[in-house]
């Protein structure tokens, strides 16, 4: 259902701004005013009788029919004032603190570190809430319009990034080059910006759907939502196939699908308020929920990082191989693991486990059983019962062996269940052993002849 709840969000928007811009959900009125998008200026409050333009910050006009009059003369200056406190005390920490964990996610410290996934996200999201407090807020950090095109905003990421970080929790991961075609649209956006930051500033002004807004920002933030939500769906499709539901990790993974969850729907709404009441025009107050929720996600990582710091730091760096493995440490123990089987014969023994196969082959019990998922695409039973199978037909023929029963034969290869046997023969070879030794014994007689 969880999975669902956010298509099911976009639809009903959907219908609800389609409805609403034919006037299905207001009386025709003559009683209209004109007033200024929230921007920060000391206008944005006042209210204006003719159409036109802003003369502090020189913002079009948008038309407010008379029901929204009163709610947005009331919650306009109400808000602008709390935030002005909130922002320099919580929500800019906030932000400061994402980019520098986000920062430090990417580097190894004591042998420790984040998942570069997990940090790239947060540090992808507290940049964009920064970049967004620089200029056109009156507690901005800056006057300069011209920081309106820095290129730190790499949102279309969100959805990429949430998505290899919950395959990397649920199965073993191997980085592989292709998935860099994930990053193309924030490349694409980030030239863009930079392009712009480079040109001369009437090719800035030229570039500013607002005085406050990049012509293609609100896209950006479209194509972002769009694409976290359908990488948050698929993603999340077989993850209680996957994990334990009764694990902390399915837990986390669960809060961590509705924290993503909450933050698109929440943005796909914004997006559609400020459509619908300014016009996609600048609108702080409409998007101050948004730094709201960033804030609120980073402390709260930051929160379940102090709780439980074995789970969110592993103790080695993530690399282009699996888990903090690179790939070449992983094909160097894995050849080392298949010339142990060949030449000192393990899987012999019928009470061969993995944590006596790691043992043999001074691995650590778990990483024998990543480098048997990743690298082989094979689980512990299915790696050892290869061998015996093929030890059980090697045997089955041999001319000194005539004497032994089948069942004595698999429990020299490694078999102790007679039963568990002949189903892992059968899976193996489509036939019974009987079967199998009795297609050898027609083989041998017409080579004979």
């Amino acid at each position: 259902m969880l999975n669902r709840l956010p298509l099911l969000v976009i639809v009903a928007f959907s219908i609800f701004f389609g409805l609403s811009k034919i006037g299905f959900f207001t009386e025709p009125t003559d009683t209209t005013v004109y007033r200024c998008p929230p921007c920060g200026c000391s206008h944005d409050v006042a209210h204006f009788s003719e159409p036109g333009f802003c003369e502090m910050c020189d913002m079009k006009l948008y038309e407010v029919h008379e029901e929204y009059q009163s709610l947005i003369a009331t919650t306009t200056p109400l808000l602008e004032n709390s935030f002005s406190t909130l922002y320099s005390k919580i929500i800019y920490p906030a932000f400061i603190i994402g980019i520098i964990l986000g920062v430090l996610s990417l580097i190894k410290l004591n042998g420790r570190s984040f998942n570069p996934f997990f940090g790239a996200l947060i540090l992808v999201l507290a940049l964009y809430g920064f970049k967004n407090q620089l200029f056109g807020v009156n507690y901005g950090l800056s006057g300069d319009f011209r920081l309106l095109f820095v290129p730190i905003s790499f949102i279309t990421l969100l959805g990429p990034l949430a998505g290899l970080y919950i395959r990397s929790q649920i199965s073993a991961f191997t980085w592989k080059k292709k998935y860099l075609i994930h990053g193309i649209p924030a490349l694409l956006f980030s030239l863009a910006y930079l392009a712009i930051l480079l040109s001369s500033d009437e090719v800035k002004r030229a570039n500013m759907s607002t005085p406050f807004e990049p012509f293609f920002g609100h896209l950006e933030q479209l194509i972002a939502v769009i694409l976290l939500l359908a990488y948050l769906y698929f993603a999340f499709r077989n993850v209680e196939f996957e994990i334990d539901s009764n694990s902390f990790k399915w837990k986390w993974i669960r809060r961590f699908q509705i924290a993503m969850n909450s933050l698109a729907v929440l943005w796909l709404m914004l997006i559609g308020l400020n459509l619908e009441l300014y016009g996609l025009g600048v609108a702080t107050v409409t998007y101050n929920p948004l730094w709201w929720m960033i804030c609120i996600i980073i402390y709260w990582i930051i929160v379940e990082a102090l709780l439980n710091p074995k789970f969110f730091f592993s103790h080695t760096s993530f690399s282009n191989g699996a888990n903090g493995y690179s790939v070449e440490k992983m094909e160097s123990d894995k050849s080392m693991l298949l010339r142990t089987m060949e030449h000192d014969h393990p899987y012999l023994d019928p009470s061969l486990s993995l944590d006596k196969l790691a043992l043999q082959t001074d691995m650590n019990p778990k990483y024998l059983s990543l480098i048997l998922n990743s690298t082989l695409n094979k689980n512990f039973y299915e790696f050892v019962n290869e061998y015996r199978i093929e030890k059980v037909k090697e045997l089955l023929i041999s001319p000194d062996l005539k004497h032994l029963t089948i069942a004595a034969i698999a429990n020299e290869a490694g078999f102790n269940s007679k039963s568990s046997f002949n189903s892992i023969f059968k899976k193996y070879t489509n036939l019974t052993p009987k079967e199998y030794l009795k297609q050898k014994n027609l083989e041998e007689k017409a080579e004979e002849e």
